[in-house]
This record gives structure tokens, sequence and C-alpha cells, in this order.
């Protein structure tokens, strides 16, 4: 069974980590970066199922959750609170698990990890901002800065959400709980998040490592064509594409078990004997084609 723990880690960020017990030192850990606002309980279900497997880490970003804030201000700020997590992830094999914001976080933090990076899981990712997707986190900005208390938050979850979350007004709610005081933080730190310009991202600069990239139909924060420009750059990339309900930017969320065992599977596959497998081409799951 793994065994949980909640504490507060040499980087002054709070992480949450699972480990199966009795793991050995130098076994493979996961290190999980979420989205913008979010901390470590939007990983819940996946923390306790990948750690019943593998050593789990997944921090609460500056600002968020149970860590000190205030939330950074720059890029580097936020890749300068995550630096120490590479180095207490432990010696073995460790793969990057980034959401969104979190997916920007994880190529950053990629070159700092070469030698032990062993695969990147990119949830979301896009490689640069054009115009049209400035316009969209323009749009989802303005929307959280200028609806009235509580009502933010649930305007987010409604953007991010599929069409048949937007429907769904019980679980809406329960999402934008999430995203508001007293388990969300409070709307400046949201804000902050929200206006963070991630630094640029050299594909050919990456460590040559196995990636899984994961996108769905109805994302209207990021559509699917950047994530795919993205694993189109990445030698060996696969990509995992969902489609139909449940498919949008909280398919995480909205279709988790089947998230949760296409990622299970992709680590298993490269983590096996706790070493990473070669980078292999073609998709995974029951994706684009």
């Amino acid at each position: 069974m793994p065994s949980p723990s909640q504490e507060a880690s040499p980087s002054r960020l709070h992480v949450q980590k699972v480990e199966p017990a009795g793991a050995p030192p130098g076994s493979p850990a996961l290190l999980l970066l979420p989205g913008a606002g979010a901390d470590h309980r939007s990983w819940g279900a996946e923390t306790a199922d990948w750690g019943r497997t593998w050593r789990v880490l997944a921090p609460d970003p500056p600002g968020t959750g149970r860590s000190p804030g205030p939330p950074p201000a720059t890029w580097e700020q936020l890749l300068s609170a995550y630096a120490p997590l590479l180095e207490e992830a432990g010696e073995g094999p460790l793969v990057l698990v980034g959401l969104s914001l979190g997916s920007r976080a994880a190529l950053s933090l990629a070159a700092r990890a070469a030698g032990r990076l062993a695969a990147m899981v990119l949830v979301h990712p896009w490689l640069a901002e054009d115009g049209d997707l400035r316009e969209r986190r323009r749009a989802v900005t303005e929307m959280v800065r200028w609806a009235p208390e509580p009502v933010y938050a649930r305007v987010l979850a409604w953007f991010l959400g599929s069409r048949e979350l937007a429907e769904d007004e019980e679980r809406l709610e329960r999402l934008a709980a999430a995203w508001r005081p007293p388990l969300g933080p409070p709307r400046e730190a949201l804000l902050a998040y929200l206006e963070l310009e991630p630094g640029a991202v050299e594909p050919g600069a990456l460590p040559p490592v196995p990636v899984l990239v994961v996108a769905g139909e109805q994302d209207r924060m990021i559509p699917a064509r950047y994530s795919r420009q993205l694993a189109d750059g990445l030698p060996g990339a696969r990509r995992l594409f969902f489609r139909g309900p449940g498919s949008g930017h909280l398919l995480h969320l909205e279709r988790a078990g089947e998230f949760r065992r296409a990622v299970r599977s992709f680590l298993e596959e490269v983590l096996a004997g706790g070493r990473a497998a070669p980078a292999g081409g073609g998709q995974a799951g029951g994706g684009e084609r």
C-alpha cells in the first residue's frame, strides 16, 4: 500500500509525498506539477494510484494550498521554487508530469534534470504563445478579474470544462470550490498565475527522453493543435488524444479513469526495471490517428 505524507520540503513548498511501502533508495519518482492556481489536490486520484508503484511528489506552488506566498511574479521565480524538488525526488529515474502551466514548467525544468530525467508526461502543453493563445488567456483572466464573488471560480470551471460539465450544475460547483477560498487560493493569487509569462522552450535543447503528450478535443484554453505542434517537434513523442464527452481542459478529472490508466501504461513501459526505455514513436491509447 502507498504511504502518504504531508510535509514542508527543503524547497519551502508544501509537498504531498506518496510511495510504495518499502520502496528502495534509487527507485523511480514522479514530480507532479499542477496548472495555474491549483495545488496538490488536483492530483488526488493520480497520487494515490501511481503511488502504489512509484514514489510521487506533488507540491503546492507558492501562494497556493499550504505553501507560503506570495505567488511568483516571474517565470524564473516559479522555476526557482520548484528546482530543489529535483534533488528531493532522490537519485533514481525522474519523471516530470505537468498539467497546462505545469507542463510548461516541466519543459523548462527538463534541462536541469538531464542525466536523471527518464520521461515526461505533458498534459495540454504548448510550445509558443501566439496571438490566439494570448487572447484566450487574456479572456479567461479578465473573466476571473471582473466576475463577482464567488462567481469567478465557477466561470473558470465552466470555461475549462467540457460541454457536458457545463450542463452539470452540481459537479461544476464542486470544481469551482477548488479555485476559491477556503479550498483554493485568493483571487489575487489565481490572477498572478494566469498572468505569468512562461519562458521560451527550444525543443532541440530538451533531453532525448520518452514523452507522452495529452490533449483534448474540447479544450478551449489550449486547443489540441498546440499540443500536436509540440509533439511533432519532439522525436519519438507519443500523443494521447481524447475525443467526445469530457475532453476539455479538465479531462484528467472528467475522464479520470482513462487518463490514469493510459499514463500508467506509458510509465510502466518507460520505467520497466527502474530504467527508462528508449523513446518510441506512435500513439498512446485510443486517440488521434
